[in-house]
């Protein structure tokens, strides 16, 4: 975390010595190394929610762009579905109209083939 070198370590153990004195240096590195900690862990809880709210916000973005792709996907099923309706209901009136341009005798004359035989 911090690049500090033994020599540099070694420079404020002697003037934390001479500052604080031999009897109260470890009950002061004990406080000081309870705070660095204290504020490590801040520092990480930060980091968290910083990295979680990042995460959050791809995910709304990933979610918002599957939602667009299914909304689109199902925009062009819905017109495919209308224009095959429409096919269906055509060739259905092309049939119905088939069906009732047949002459009215049509019946009689299959008949009177079915008699011959």
């Amino acid at each position: 975390m911090f690049d500090m070198s033994f020599l540099e370590l070694a420079v404020i153990a002697i003037i934390s010595l001479l500052v604080i004195g031999p009897d109260r240096l470890p009950q002061a590195t004990r406080t000081g190394l309870l705070y660095f900690k204290k504020v490590k862990n801040e520092i990480s809880k930060i980091r968290y929610e910083i990295e979680k709210e990042i995460d959050d916000e791809g995910l709304t973005k990933l979610k918002n762009e599957a939602t667009s792709s299914i909304e689109s996907d199902l925009s062009l099923l819905k017109k495919n579905w209308h224009k095959d309706v429409d096919e269906i209901q055509d060739h259905t009136k092309e049939v119905k109209t088939r069906h009732t341009k047949t002459p009215k005798n049509h019946k009689d004359s299959t008949d009177k083939l079915h008699e011959k035989k």
